[in-house]
């Protein structure tokens, strides 16, 4: 307890996680959105040159979650992001609430390459 207040159940933690998820995912979404429309009128025509990036959480072909971005090439900027996860933990536990889900069945290092493809 720090200033006699009570911790945080974890139900309320995570009612406020989801909350929070909720709001990032909104705003990198629009984040997004606007960086493809000044893309296209740097560009002027509908296709332009991006580099794609994948990470995983650890190092090695073990990792059970990994992120594909596409990067603008002109201006730098994000244009898309898959994340990807093998593991489910309320899955695992046969929870049957609604929740966010494992959305990737197959070997971490074929992860980039299935992101790559689900973003385009």
């Amino acid at each position: 307890m720090t200033l006699n207040l009570p911790f945080v159940t974890k139900s309320t933690f995570r009612s406020h996680e989801l909350k929070l998820y909720e709001a990032v995912e909104f705003a990198s979404e629009e984040n997004m959105k606007m960086s493809s429309k000044e893309v296209k009128n740097l560009k002027r025509s509908g296709s332009c040159g991006v580099s794609v990036e994948g990470t995983w959480q650890k190092r090695g072909y073990m990792s059970l979650n990994g992120c594909v971005s596409a990067i603008s090439i002109d201006s730098g900027k994000v244009l898309d992001v898959e994340a990807i996860s093998q593991y489910c933990e309320m899955c695992l536990k046969r929870n049957k609430k609604n929740h966010i889900c494992f959305n990737y069945k197959g070997s971490s290092g074929n992860m980039e390459a299935v992101g790559a493809y689900r973003i385009f």
